[in-house]
């Protein structure tokens, strides 16, 4: 609509995925050490690196996440007013449609390079520091590191492990199910929920990647089986016509030819 405030681009920019970079781990702790300067005044812990480019060896986007904990969110406009010289933007609550925390945007040259999520320890969102990920039959943690040999032993053991892609281990099956919900026609809202994602863009590739909806929009179209058996029709009535042509269109002395068995000899006066 006219005399609305356009959106800039990196607030539409599309969400791909990246090689694995060991520069990730290196930006990440600058931008950290930095983060716990500017916000030392509202900080009650230190801020952590998470995502999936805290992950060693894993593909992700190429944006670095941070989570700092705060003592309350009502500081967000002096926060904003610290880090706004820093090149990082803050989106409205109203915008961002999460209650439990203030979300900021760094860009560089144009694009989201980092985020920044606020949060209170309080909040129900927030991990308890002694939560598990994966258990094991005694109830005990499983280390990261026992978790990746398991997944390791399951390649070889189903052969696979010369096919597998670099970083595809335990976080690969977050994609594998996001994947298998999706070919099931789960909803976008239903996958951007499950997975935790910032935005449905990044859910909708999965979608997109299925193809379910294209398959179900053009399954709603009584035409479309028309289209499909008229189809069929015009390619048999292709090699009949081409048949035909090739009965008239010969010479005088090759009259005595057959074109095809379903054809009768080719006459001299036959155009």
């Amino acid at each position: 609509m006219s005399g609305e405030q356009p959106w800039p681009d990196w607030a539409t920019e599309p969400v791909d995925l990246a090689d694995a970079d060991p520069a990730w781990t290196v930006r990440g702790e600058q931008e950290r050490d930095h983060l716990e300067i500017l916000l030392a005044p509202w900080l009650i812990a230190r801020i952590e690196h998470i995502g999936s480019t805290a992950i060693p060896d894993l593909p992700a986007k190429p944006i670095i996440d941070f989570q700092a904990p705060v003592t309350d969110l009502g500081g967000a406009h002096l926060i904003t007013a610290a880090l706004a010289p820093h090149d990082w933007h803050y989106v409205d609550p109203e915008l961002d449609q999460r209650p439990w925390r203030r979300f900021f945007v760094k860009v560089t040259d144009g694009r989201r390079s980092a985020h920044l999520h606020l949060m209170t320890p309080d909040s129900p969102r927030w991990p308890p520091a002694a939560a598990p990920l994966f258990v094991g039959a005694d109830g005990e943690r499983i280390s990261r590191g026992t978790r990746k040999y398991r997944v390791l032993r399951a390649f070889r053991r189903a052969g696979i492990d010369a096919d597998r892609a670099r970083g595809a281990l335990v976080h690969g099956l977050r994609h594998t199910f996001a994947t298998e919900l999706a070919n099931a026609a789960v909803s976008v809202y239903t996958l951007m929920n499950l997975l935790g994602h910032e935005s449905m863009v990044t859910s909708q590739r999965y979608v997109t990647a299925a193809g379910t909806e294209t398959r179900t929009a053009a399954a709603q179209n009584k035409l479309w089986g028309f289209r499909a058996g008229s189809n069929k029709d015009r390619a048999r009535g292709r090699e009949s016509g081409e048949d035909a042509q090739r009965c008239v269109s010969q010479d005088a002395d090759t009259h005595a030819d057959h074109c095809s068995d379903n054809h009768r000899p080719c006459e001299a006066g036959d155009r």
